[in-house]
């Protein structure tokens, strides 16, 4: 337990290191807006793929298939469980503002924040049953996320999710895994340089939104700390305990805490910039949780580690 928690800490300093640059940078107007939207596109659509691609790139075992497919099936278990959980504490606010505090609950940074913690307590193996994870939250960000804000079915459209680069990520990877292929050298080492900007451009985008947030109205905010509580101590809590209940043990369970103990995702500011105006509500809740995450995520994976 001690062991990970110290590997846990050493990676959340170096995010937070990661973090600061990103933060000087805003703060100095050395990054602007059209740069962030510039590195946001090449991580989601470039980065991040690479990423989960890379990790497929094993030696493939029946085991590690059956884990895969259960990481899927427990992250939307859990995903079900933040939300259902997450909807009596915001039942009397107004549409908007209860869809960005439920999404917040439910959706986590399981991506920029969880795939270099994966990587560094569990290896490639982390980031493999990690991309179950973040498999399962994009089919939910783009289908219960887009509903709760639109309250209309018309807004999910099934080609916009297969298409999204995640997915897409996941699902090649999938392919390539199953039928142990290889890719080319040359193409490998590719991605595996691209992949290599997965870890710290996120920070630096994190840490220029930051820069442009108001954490101290943030930190005055009732309903943020309740909402904040919940997401990174309350319900990594109830879902570390739910898989230990149901069986789970090893990797599977601790790659799992691990997704399921981070912060808000950022695609919540991005769908509440889009059909509504509590964007600038998601991303102080999303800075104010990112930073206190730095405190919690040790602590629930040394948690999650007093049972894997």
């Amino acid at each position: 337990m001690l062991h990970n928690f110290l590997i846990v800490l050493q990676q959340v300093i170096v995010l937070f290191l990661l973090i600061l640059i990103g933060f000087f940078c805003g703060k100095r107007r050395i990054f602007s807006a059209e740069t962030i939207r510039s590195l946001d596109f090449l991580v989601v659509n470039m980065a991040l793929p690479c990423t989960i691609v890379r990790a497929f790139q094993m030696e493939h075992t029946a085991e590690m298939t059956r884990n895969l497919l259960l990481c899927i099936g427990f992250a939307a278990l859990l995903q079900t469980l933040f939300l259902v959980a997450s909807m009596p504490f915001a039942k009397n606010m107004p549409r908007d503002e209860r869809a960005v505090y439920v999404l917040s609950s439910t959706l986590t940074n399981c991506s920029f924040m969880g795939f270099p913690l994966q990587s560094a307590v569990l290896g490639s193996l982390g980031i493999l049953y990690g991309s179950g994870y973040v498999f399962s939250m994009n089919l939910c960000t783009f289908t219960v996320g887009y509903y709760l804000f639109t309250g209309d079915r018309r807004s999910i459209s099934p080609k916009q999710i297969i298409t999204r680069p995640a997915i897409f990520g996941t699902l090649l990877g999938l392919v390539l895994f199953v039928m142990d292929m290889s890719l080319p050298y040359t193409v490998s080492t590719v991605v595996d340089h691209i992949a290599n900007l997965s870890v710290p451009l996120p920070m630096f985008i994190i840490g220029y939104h930051l820069s442009h947030v108001n954490v101290k109205a943030a930190l005055r905010n009732r309903m943020h700390w309740r909402f904040s509580l919940l997401r990174l101590i309350v319900l990594p809590i109830a879902a570390i305990a739910l898989l230990y209940a149901l069986g789970l043990r090893g990797t599977v369970l601790l790659s799992l805490a691990v997704s399921a103990s981070c912060p808000t995702a950022t695609s919540v500011t991005i769908i509440a910039n889009r059909f509504s105006d509590k964007g600038e509500l998601s991303a102080e809740l999303g800075a104010m949780q990112t930073l206190l995450s730095l405190l919690t995520l040790p602590v629930m994976l040394a948690f999650a580690s007093l049972f894997a």
